[in-house]
Parts: C-alpha cells; structure tokens; sequence
C-alpha cells in the first residue's frame, strides 16, 4: 500500500527547488555556518566559527562584536537566536550575550559554559548547561535543575514544549513541570543513537531528526514511533524545517547526511535532493547540512561547511515566458525587453511594462491582448518605457512611463507631465501608488508628485533640484512611500527622506 503511494507521489509534478549558493567569496567569515536568523528589517544573520555575518541582500557583511566600551570580544560563534525584542543572542565558548542588531553593540549577559540556546513560544531566550535551564525574561533570569543535559527546544502548542536530550524527548507543561515522552531504542547501533532537532507538525505529528535513524515520526497522543521510509542503515539527519512551494503545499526538508530529503508531512512520501554538481535542482554542496532554517518571508536557508544555500520560493518554477512572436516592438519580440513590473486583477488578465518595449496586457493564458505604445493621437511614448501601473475601478489604467503619468481608458491614452517639467529626465515617472481616494503619488527621476485622478491634474510637486521648499537633494528618487500617520517618505540616490505631515519640505533621516 504504501510502497504503492510512494510510485504515484513520485509521478505527480515535483516543484523541484533552485538553489542560489553563497560561500566565502560571498563574504562569510567562515564556510562553516552553524546558526542563521532574520530580523524583523530583513537582514539574515548567520554564526560562523570566524565571526558574525549580516546579509544585505546580495552579499554577506562581516560584524566585528564589540562591547560597551568598543573593545572586540569573542568571535567564535557557536548559535544564534531572535528573540520577541529583536535582540540577537549570541552564544560564545565561554559566554552567552546579545547584539542590538540596529547598534551592532554586544551586550554580555553570562559568563558560563552553554551546551546550546533556544527559545519558547514567547521568544524567550533559554540556555541549557550540563544540568540546569536558564530562562531570561526581560531583565530576569529563572533557573531551573533539569539533571540531564538538554541539547534543544520546541514550542508544542501555546503553552507546553518539547525537550530533547540525547535519545530522549521531553514534554514540559505550562509550570514547567518535566516529564519524559520518548526514549529511541538503540537497536544494537554501533553509536548512540541521538535526537538533533525537532519539528512539530500537528498535535499528533512530531517528527524527531536523529543521529542514526534519520528522520522519524512519533505521535506523543498515543506513543507511536515510526521511521520515514527510505532512511535505511545508519543514516543522520541534522535539522528540520518546513517549506511551502508555489501552490501552497508543504513540505518537510531534512538535512540528511550530504543530500536533502523533501518529505509529505502528510503521506509521508519523499524525494532526494543529492549534490550534483551544476545542477541546480540538486543540493548545491557536496558536504553535509549542518542546519535549515525558513525565515519569515518563505526563503529557506540551510548552512554547512561550504556556505549557505538559499531556495527562494518565487524561484521554484522559473520559466521563461515565450509570447508570441507577433507581439512586437521595433521590429523585435516583447520578451526581449526588461520587465519592470507586473499585476494580476481578479478576472485573471496579467498586466506588465516593459523597459523600452510599453505596456502589454496577456489573459490567463498569458496571450497577448493589448498593449501600449502610443499615445492618444499620433504621439509616440518618448522612451517607451512603462514601470508601473495602478488600477483604478470600472475600466481606468494608471501608468507611471518615460513619457509621464499614462491614463489608459475606453481605448485611449493620455499622457499627463508634471508641472514644470522641461528636460527629459524631468517627464520619467517610475513608482505609482495609491495616496488617498482620488489622489495618486507618481515618484519620479526628479522629483514626487500628487496627481488628482478627479480634475486630472496634477496637485502637488516636490522637485528634488537641491533648492527651494522640498528639502529633497538633486538625486534620483527611487521610491516614496506615505506611511499610517501621515509622514512622506522618499528613497533617494543620497539616502532617505521625510516630510512630516504638517512640515513644508523633507528632511534628511
């Protein structure tokens, strides 16, 4: 029955995963990456033996810890964890702290030896020694006997956890209170056989990564155990984390010995992700996963002793899309252009621009219906680039392009120039958003403007020429943003600017 389910599981379309590597040359400290962590800004952190690393986006930056008084301390880092305040413990050989992850500044909480840190459902940071638990909550330490070593924790439900300490799992109550729920019989294995990490899946699905079993599944209602097939001998199995493909289904990822396992949390079927070199569907490294870890946006990292490897969920079935070769621009396909920027409305219907190739309308089906490359008239878009567009109901396109703001309805299109616009950079509007009901906020290569789609006019100007009112340097705005209690900001080539809701002009953040 089940060998029956593996062969139809197998069959269906996989989203097999593409990976994106980063190594040293990246700007890791180390290739030996033994602990990973996003902040709530977005930056993923990662533990190396040589030092910490903050990711930028495109590379790894180095972070020399400092203390109080600016003096280096320990760079050896063996784990990090996030807590519910955004500080970020680091767990050091001889000592146990954490960084201010905006000051870069480490702060020194214990000086003692730590077997391994984690944290509860409420982002408490807890530290385990030979024999005893240490919680730290706020400003307050609670220490606890725990006679064992333990070497992880999970959250298990609202207010209980689960504690592993070599071939044994633990559940703690809401007070605390400890008591053994699982011990893994050796089998005669030439080693002990030992938990590595956790994942708690349902209330009656926990799956337990181990040392010499691989991955199993235990069901703390009713004390089953029962091991994943496929994991045969002596295998190992390192950490656990869940990943959600395009169309919304999970799937567990195991870091087993030098390959990935992606396993239905449900059916319990598998396939193997081994390194092929090249591949990028296969995993990327020819040593083994030290850890996986799924950040808040989806993208799931894992880090061994080559680097770190990525799956980014909007990469997992990326295809080039070939239109159809009569939509054309010059003489030459649309899909040759760069695309800027794309919707989807409710009735299916993709809408994109494209640098220097206007802007396409395709169905569901992705074929080609409309497009844009000319204005009302006879003129012709400046530089027939569109990046971006807003959808104001019943039937009315807003367009923000290189020849000005586009409003595209009942078959024609109208273009609509800031005031004051008189050389060609002027006319490019970029970023298009809704600023209020009948207000619309264009940000420009020169400047942000506030558009009435009511009068059609526009209402507001703030011109980044380095002089008069707007406060805003002569430099390239990028993007602008008007936040929940009413400030503007503004992205710029020389940095961030707001203007307060009352102020006249921006100022410098």
């Amino acid at each position: 029955m089940l060998a029956a389910m593996l062969q139809q599981v197998a069959a269906q379309p996989f989203p097999w995963p593409v990976f994106t590597s980063y190594t040293q040359s990246s700007g890791l400290p180390s290739a030996t990456v033994q602990g990973l962590a996003r902040d709530e800004r977005g930056y993923l952190w990662a533990a190396t033996p040589a030092g910490l690393a903050r990711f930028n986006g495109r590379r790894f930056e180095p972070i020399l810890l400092t203390d109080s008084s600016g003096r280096p301390v320990e760079q050896e880092i063996k784990n990090i964890v996030l807590d519910h305040q955004q500080r970020l413990w680091v767990l050091l050989p001889n000592e146990l702290g954490w960084v201010n992850h905006r000051t870069l500044r480490y702060t020194r909480v214990s000086s003692c030896v730590y077997r391994a840190i984690s944290k509860d459902a409420k982002g408490n940071v807890h530290a385990f020694t030979q024999d005893s638990m240490f919680i730290f909550i706020d400003r307050t330490v609670l220490s606890k006997q725990t006679g064992m070593p333990f070497d992880g924790m999970k959250p298990f439900g609202k207010s209980r956890h689960l504690f592993w300490s070599g071939n044994t799992l633990l559940l703690a109550d809401s007070d605390w209170r400890i008591s053994q729920i699982l011990s893994i019989a050796q089998d005669n294995q030439p080693e002990p056989v030992t938990i590595r990490d956790v994942w708690v899946y349902a209330p009656d699905k926990v799956f337990i990564a181990s040392y010499g079993k691989g991955v199993l599944c235990f069901n703390p209602q009713t004390g089953t155990l029962q091991p994943l097939p496929g994991f045969k001998g002596r295998s190992t199995c390192k950490s656990l984390t869940m990943w959600k493909d395009l169309q919304g289904k999970q799937w567990l990822l195991a870091a087993a010995d030098r390959q990935w396992w992606m396993i239905d949390p449900e059916s319990l079927a598998y396939h193997i992700l081994q390194h092929q070199p090249g591949d990028v569907h296969g995993f990327p490294f020819a040593n083994q996963s030290l850890l996986v870890y799924t950040d808040a946006q989806g993208i799931v990292w894992t880090g061994n002793e080559d680097g770190i490897a990525a799956i980014e969920p909007f990469r997992q079935q990326m295809h080039r899309l070939n239109f159809s070769s009569a939509v054309r621009w010059g003489g030459k396909p649309v899909f040759d252009g760069l695309a800027m920027s794309l919707s989807i409305k409710s009735d299916g219907y993709r809408v994109g621009g494209w640098y220097s190739k206007g802007w396409h309308w395709f169905d569901a089906a992705w074929a080609h219906q409309q497009s844009v490359q000319q204005l009302h008239g006879s003129h012709q878009l400046l530089w027939q680039g569109v990046y971006g567009q807003y959808w104001q109901q019943p039937d009315t396109w807003w367009l923000s392009s290189d020849s000005g703001l586009l409003r595209k309805s009942d078959g024609q299109t109208t273009a609509y120039f800031p005031p004051g616009a008189k050389h060609a950079d002027d006319f490019i509007l970029r970023n298009i958003s809704r600023y209020n009901d009948s207000l619309l906020m264009v940000c420009g290569r020169k400047g942000i403007f506030i558009f009435n789609t009511a009068s059609q006019q526009f209402q507001q100007s703030y011109w980044a020429n380095g002089s008069g009112e707007s406060g805003l340097p002569d430099a390239n705005v990028v993007a602008s943003y008007l936040s929940s209690s009413g400030h503007l900001y503004a992205s710029t080539s020389k940095g961030w600017f707001r203007k307060k809701e009352t102020a006249i002009g921006f100022s410098y953040c």
